[in-house]
């Protein structure tokens, strides 16, 4: 659903349609998209709003999680320049939903409330250190199922670095510590319709299609969109884990 990628400028991709952006402002649903050659950002986050503090054992530690080439943990104050980077790139946030960061007191504001957030990780280069982007895990305000047994799966990716793997590659990896470590049950994620790269990783990774909901978000620009909806259970974990381990 979303598109973005990060050049210089960083960029991203959103694959999550109807969510309270944390990037731009908070808006009141979810939206956010998925990485692929020319799209690299599934940015679901949803509502992550001033003062959503941790619930529940499930998020009363914020663990970092590695990959071959990335390191995936909390939010520093010093990870602001990269991320407004990619936040103001205007052919980031639209893919989600929202418009591009104005000024970085804007990006400041939204980095503190992702700084406060358990499960909302920063996606960085072990080579470098420095944010590419992000990943997270919020409850699923479309469902009524409780946030210890279901999230929605939201992230996006700078430009730069689209076409590399990089967000399956985080994104398999928060797959695997929802269910491994989380205990959850369940894993949504949205993306507009137009968004088919984002469409391509969400498969990629096992989700299945469930329907698409019609003309359910008006974007600021005035578009109105349709949101395709996916998800993944435990038992579908397991069989795609299986699956992609021989």
């Amino acid at each position: 659903m979303v598109r973005a990628g990060w050049s210089n400028s960083l960029a991203m991709r959103i694959s999550s349609p109807d969510c309270k952006q944390i990037l731009p402002q908070t808006a009141a649903h979810d939206k956010m998209d998925a990485d692929t050659t020319s799209v690299r950002i599934h940015f679901f986050i949803c509502g992550i709003n001033k003062g959503n503090k941790a619930r529940g054992s499930i998020e009363k530690q914020m663990e970092v999680l590695q990959t071959e080439r990335l390191c995936l943990r909390a939010f520093e104050e010093k990870d602001l320049e990269d991320y407004y980077a990619y936040c103001s790139d205007p052919e980031v946030g639209i893919h989600g939903g929202w418009p591009p960061h104005q000024n970085r007191e804007q990006s400041r504001e939204q980095l503190q409330q992702l700084m406060e957030q358990k499960n909302s990780w920063a996606i960085c280069q072990k080579d470098t250190g420095r944010n590419i982007g992000l990943v997270a895990l919020r409850e699923d305000i479309r469902r009524h199922r409780s946030p210890q047994n279901c999230r929605v799966l939201s992230y996006l990716l700078a430009r730069p670095y689209w076409g590399r793997g990089l967000m399956t590659e985080a994104v398999q990896e928060v797959l695997r510590y929802a269910f491994e470590e989380m205990g959850l049950q369940l894993v949504s994620t949205y993306r507009f319709s137009y968004n088919q790269r984002s469409g391509r990783v969400m498969e990629k990774l096992g989700f299945v299609h469930e329907g698409t909901l019609r003309q359910c978000t008006e974007r600021f620009d005035g578009q109105l969109l349709d949101v395709m909806c996916y998800s993944m259970n435990r038992e579908e974990y397991e069989q795609w884990k299986q699956k992609n381990s021989r």
